[in-house]
């Protein structure tokens, strides 16, 4: 006898865009997962075909032009009665966006950034397969009733019911695991927290949540591969179980992120053992095709004491303090505390208004000299933003983290390099004709591939010699774009871009750094500086670099500059180019080009008036406050 096609399940796909919406629908048939797709622009029209459709799956945006996902997640559910498993797609997604969407009960979420065709289908899968569970629980408990009234089909009813035992459980392994690791997904993960909470609410024990998110995974992906990707999260998956108890549950909840349930926990003393054993664990190297990959872990940790929290809230909690870990540094843990409310709230609230600063044009250039220790020549300076308001202008410290972790880096990079570029325009024909611009660039402007098409438009626009312009990266920004980036570096020196390698010497240094990027100048990290001359691990560590910068042919540069004996150290070592406060501090550009002035009618004045051999010992005399 044969058989029908099996019917296909509707899926809906409701994106904006025209254009990607027809992309995704192509992308989403071309997978054979047996769905016919339907589409909406809006949540409105989406909220009408679920009325009118028995959909199996929604694909959506986070955010619609009417409303969020989360509000057309809730009528579905009113509507069907039931949950429709769901994939939402977000942008860069933060602390904020991920809780609205845990809160909203979404079953999976992707990053359009790392989407792939393939993590696309494996999320839809998983949203069918457990469509699928649904009802095949239902069609279980109509074979029941047939057993008992159809005795005379007894035996065939048995082996259907024996088959439909073994792929419902199938079914339900696949509902309810993570299938590259065969961890405990989310669903599974609730299950289990609570039933661990019923047990230390009536014995009065306590239990913790560790929320595990392992620090920059997307550098491997974007640089190895996602295969290579897939056995570093295997590794990690190993090495943690290798840490904890057999008894202690696992769940695997994102992409790089994970949940550890730990029962019967004694006091905060067992959990930071705990924490430290993991990451002891996870920083051996990772080997794999002869590449050595180093991971560490931000780790929050939520313990349930005398309060009476939810699973979802005591997982909530957990991920807000590992979001500050992460803001602490990252490779720590952060144990929660309600002053981590107060803390997000400001932060959200800063977020918003650095938002508001840069449409307002609250953010602003200031110059600190650069000095020729020999000749005491202004060489140059560097731009520094600032943030220019009464009533709430943050110090970089506090507003340049934030602004890397919601990508504003982006627009503010473009900024500074904008007005930077402007300012060498404006000093063309005039006495700052030959000064250098040095500019600092992050690590996100380079991962996301922005620097080199921002530097050409600028230098173009503006109509300098690139040769005027210096970028400063950080030894971090190196380390993270060592294979993902490395040629960003040679085709911004084709550009005629100088490039400064900054805070040399505090992490990350590698000879062969130095070597396999086209830098130009070395900046010694003010950590160095702080305790000259006394000091003779900071004075044999100077030491080395001046002379490596000198046998390599680069330059080295001195910051953090406070004093004159720190001045004199330097000077004598053989460091010629000086920043710092024994200068000057950092200036609005009006004030900068006063100070230049001023300190080369001094310098003028005291070659007149010194024999060419008594300029240097009087140092003190050519500051200028």
């Amino acid at each position: 006898m044969g058989t029908d096609k099996k019917r296909k399940v509707d899926l809906l796909l409701v994106i904006q865009d025209a254009s990607s919406r027809v992309q995704y629908r192509n992308m989403i048939e071309d997978m054979e997962l047996n769905v016919h797709v339907c589409m909406a622009d809006c949540g409105s029209t989406a909220i009408e075909k679920i009325a009118e459709n028995d959909f199996g799956c929604l694909v959506l945006d986070s955010i619609l032009p009417d409303m969020p996902a989360k509000n057309i997640l809730a009528a579905a559910r009113e509507d069907s009665k039931s949950i429709i498993p769901s994939v939402v797609f977000t942008t860069e997604p933060n602390e904020t966006d991920r809780l609205k969407l845990l809160e909203a009960g979404v079953s999976d979420f992707i990053s359009k950034d790392e989407c792939t065709p393939e993590l696309l289908r494996i999320s839809i899968l998983y949203a069918l397969i457990r469509n699928e569970y649904s009802k095949s629980q239902q069609n279980y408990e109509q074979a029941l009733v047939l057993l008992k009234h159809k005795s005379v089909i007894e035996l065939a009813i048995c082996k259907e019911k024996q088959e439909l035992k073994e792929a419902n459980s199938k079914l339900h392994f696949m509902a309810m695991h993570d299938a590259l690791t065969s961890l405990p997904n989310r669903l599974m993960l609730l299950e289990h927290l609570d039933h661990s909470l019923q047990y230390a609410k009536r014995n009065r024990t306590k239990l913790a949540v560790l929320y595990i998110d392992l620090d920059r995974f997307k550098l491997v992906n974007d640089s190895l591969g996602h295969d290579i990707g897939d056995q570093v999260l295997l590794s990690v998956v190993h090495r943690i179980k290798g840490q904890v108890r057999r008894s202690d549950i696992l769940a695997r909840v994102g992409g790089d992120e994970f949940v550890l349930l730990i029962d019967k926990v004694k006091g905060n003393k067992e959990i930071e053992i705990i924490t430290q054993k993991i990451n002891r664990a996870l920083a051996k190297p990772i080997v794999l095709d002869d590449e050595a990959i180093y991971m560490s872990a931000s780790i929050g940790v939520d313990i349930l004491e005398k309060n009476h929290q939810s699973a979802e809230m005591l997982i909530k909690r957990a991920a807000k303090a590992m979001y500050q870990a992460k803001t602490n540094g990252r490779n720590d843990y952060v144990i929660y505390s309600e002053d981590l409310i107060t803390s997000t709230v400001s932060e959200l609230s800063l977020n918003q208004k650095l938002h508001n600063a840069l449409k307002n044009n609250e953010l602003e250039l200031y110059y600190q000299p650069k000095v020729n220790s020999v000749t005491f020549e202004v060489e140059g300076a560097e731009a520094l933003l600032r943030w220019i308001n009464p009533s709430h202008g943050e110090s970089p410290s506090v507003f340049i983290p934030i602004a890397e972790e919601s990508n504003l880096i982006l627009d503010i990079g473009q900024l500074v390099m904008e007005q930077a570029c402007e300012q060498l325009a404006r000093w063309k024909h005039t006495i700052f004709q030959d000064l250098t611009l040095s500019v600092n660039v992050s690590s996100r402007q380079f991962i996301r591939k922005k620097v080199i098409d921002v530097c050409q438009n600028c230098i173009s626009q503006s109509d300098i010699d690139p040769r005027l312009l210096e970028l400063e990266v950080t030894e971090r920004v190196v380390f993270e774009s060592v294979n993902a980036n490395r040629s960003d570096f040679s085709k911004l020196k084709d550009l005629g871009l100088s490039i400064s390698i900054d805070d040399f010497g505090t992490g990350f240094s590698s000879l062969s750094y130095l070597k396999n990027f086209p830098f130009d100048v070395i900046k010694i990290d003010g950590s160095f500086i702080r305790d000259l001359p006394s000091d003779r691990y900071s004075k044999a560590i100077i030491s080395s670099i001046l002379h490596m910068t000198e046998g390599l042919g680069l330059k080295a540069i001195a910051e953090c500059v406070e004093n004159k004996s720190q001045f004199e150290h330097l000077r004598d070592a053989g460091c010629n180019s000086i920043q710092g406060f024994y200068f000057s501090k950092p200036l609005p550009v009006s004030e900068f080009e006063l100070w230049v002035q001023k300190h080369q009618q001094l310098v003028d004045y005291k070659r007149k008036v010194l024999p060419n051999n008594m300029l240097q010992p009087a140092t003190q005399s050519l500051r200028f406050q």
